[in-house]
């Protein structure tokens, strides 16, 4: 098998699987951190699967054509980064705070787990792509967004109790500064892995 074939039978997994497991959340539920219906969108882990499963629908629909190529480069380091930090969240903060076993459980097993390992697999060992430094800054903007719209949320609405709570994350528990504080550590989070991913990738492929 030829490394396109192998990064088209990945491409359609991604998608596949996302999908499946998105669905399987709204109409089943997921395991910790999950809600049924669209309310499930308001997770950073849904968003950044989904995201990466229409990268992976633009990816197979355009990767034929040469002229998509660099743009097509951008949007699967943009996707890789974004994704794998739902696995380092789950590694080292979530899952002490929650419990491994509930936080691989269902959907979430997926999402959690799978499909980030795979985008981050897909971009280091196939892609032959240099970011450049904007495209390096470029690539927090969906991290940068989701932490404005969570913390906005909070701002307009209030932190909620119990279920309807719209600090479902528990990153403002120690007080609003400290959720901005730990928002911006994401976002460098996001950055220094795609530094990391960016020479990866080049050290493979020199």
């Amino acid at each position: 098998m030829n490394k396109l074939s192998f990064r088209v039978i990945i491409n359609i997994v991604i998608a596949v699987v996302t999908f499946a497991a998105w669905l399987w959340m709204v109409f089943r539920g997921g395991g910790t951190l999950s809600s049924r219906g669209l309310r499930s969108l308001k997770y950073y882990t849904v968003l950044s699967n989904l995201f990466c499963a229409v990268i992976a629908c633009i990816w197979l629909a355009l990767h034929g054509n040469p002229q998509y190529q660099r743009f097509l480069a951008v949007l699967k380091y943009t996707g890789a980064i974004t994704i794998f930090l739902t696995f380092l969240t789950v590694v080292f903060f979530l899952g002490p705070i929650f419990g491994y076993r509930w936080m691989f459980a269902g959907a979430n097993f997926w999402f959690h787990l799978v499909i980030p390992l795979l985008c981050a697999a897909e971009f280091i060992f196939t892609n032959q792509y240099t970011p450049t430094g904007t495209e390096k800054l470029a690539a927090v903007i969906p991290m940068f967004l989701y932490g404005c719209g969570y913390l906005g949320n909070i701002l307009i609405n209030g932190v909620g109790e119990g279920s309807h709570t719209n600090d479902w994350y528990g990153f403002t528990r120690w007080g609003l500064p400290a959720g901005v504080l730990i928002f911006v550590l994401l976002c460098a989070v996001v950055y220094m892995t795609g530094v990391l991913f960016a020479h990866l990738s080049a050290y493979l492929h020199r």
